[in-house]
């Protein structure tokens, strides 16, 4: 008899594993066994583990937070979100810029692809500085008898001469700053429609399968993937709503832009030394204080600017600033919360307090 603790097998044979996991039973399970030996369970921490090695090998590594080496074949599977590693994550994982990528029609195999047979980062910029160290005094020492490149610039006249049309363009007044007046019940009925009630839901797609709500926990899974753990399913009857459209309405009613109209003297972050015990030796001392309440006002000073909007159980609205981010949470069981967090100075090194 196998013992299977993290894929509870049915009758017939058929895995079940838990909700949240990728359907990749067989290494995971024995993989999974190891770690209990040792008294401590991988499901709760972050650990990467390569599903492309068979089991007698080592699969990943046993610090938490690092991963092994990245391959364009390996299957990177992260323990405590029970799925595998995407694309994006892959190349973020080398210290590759996601944010200054052109990235439109790669699959997830592309990016595992591009990850794989990349150079991190911090390899590649030290070997970069190490070769401009020694071959600097090179650069410059034939500078003089280089042959001059005559470069052609075209006259404004003549780029104008291309522009055709213009007599046909019409002209509208754009105000960026504006926005569209909508009722706060409409817009957070609009988000529990339109919320991802299941882990098969993508950030934009819907299941057509039957949504069920736990009576207990009130977690909601569709008909296909709900099972384990076991629930007290009951029907959910909601009228879905596409995401985009949600997404739609709700960025014309929110501002592109926020800012604090909050003076210096309101800001009276030393009466909170009145419930703190600040100390050099122990807990929170004189130096972090000081430096956690300079933090905070410049947080408070900076314009946030919209950046995305996040469709998850619940919807969350971003903006974000040089040194502070604030969240706005749409929830379909509380009123809306906004969460200010400030940014500390990016400059600052490591450790520092």
């Amino acid at each position: 008899m196998t013992l299977q603790i993290h894929a509870d097998s049915a009758a017939g044979g058929k895995s079940n594993m838990p909700d949240w996991t990728w359907r990749d039973w067989g290494v995971v399970d024995i993989t999974l066994l190891r770690y209990a030996k040792e008294d401590w369970d991988p499901s709760y921490t972050t650990l990467v583990w390569n599903l492309s090695q068979n089991v007698d090998r080592q699969i990943g590594s046993g610090v938490v937070g690092v991963s092994p080496c990245l391959t364009p074949s390996k299957i990177p599977y992260v323990t405590h979100r029970g799925g595998p590693m995407t694309g994006l994550e892959a190349l973020a994982l080398q210290g590759l810029p996601n944010h200054e990528l052109l990235l439109t029609r790669e699959t997830e195999d592309n990016l595992a692809d591009l990850a794989g047979n990349a150079m991190t980062s911090t390899v590649v910029g030290s070997a970069t500085m190490a070769a401009l160290y020694v071959g600097f005094k090179h650069l410059f020492e034939d500078l003089a008898d280089r042959m001059d490149v005559d470069e052609h610039i075209e006259s404004d006249s003549a780029v104008e001469g291309h522009i055709t049309g213009e007599e046909l363009l019409e002209s509208r007044p754009l105000d960026p700053a504006a926005t569209k007046q909508v009722e706060l019940m409409r817009v957070l009925d609009m988000a529990q429609c339109s919320a991802r009630l299941c882990i098969c839901e993508s950030r934009a797609g819907m299941t057509t399968a039957t949504i069920s709500q736990c009576k207990d926990c009130l977690v909601t899974s569709c008909k296909r993937c709900g099972g384990r753990p076991t629930h007290n399913h009951a029907p959910y009857h909601v009228d879905r709503l596409s995401s985009t459209v949600f997404e739609k309405e709700l960025k014309a009613a929110l501002p592109m832009c926020l800012e604090f109209s909050i003076e210096e003297d309101d800001l009276d972050c030393d009466t909170l030394t009145e419930n703190l015990t600040l100390s050099d030796e122990g807990g929170m001392s004189t130096k972090q204080f000081r430096f956690w309440k300079e933090t905070v006002r410049c947080a408070m000073k900076d314009v946030l600017r919209f950046t995305a909007i996040k469709r998850q159980e619940l919807w969350l609205v971003n903006y974000e600033s040089t040194s502070a981010r604030l969240e706005l949470v749409l929830s379909p069981t509380s009123k809306p919360q906004w969460f200010l967090y400030a940014r500390p100075d990016p400059t600052m090194p490591a450790d520092s307090p």
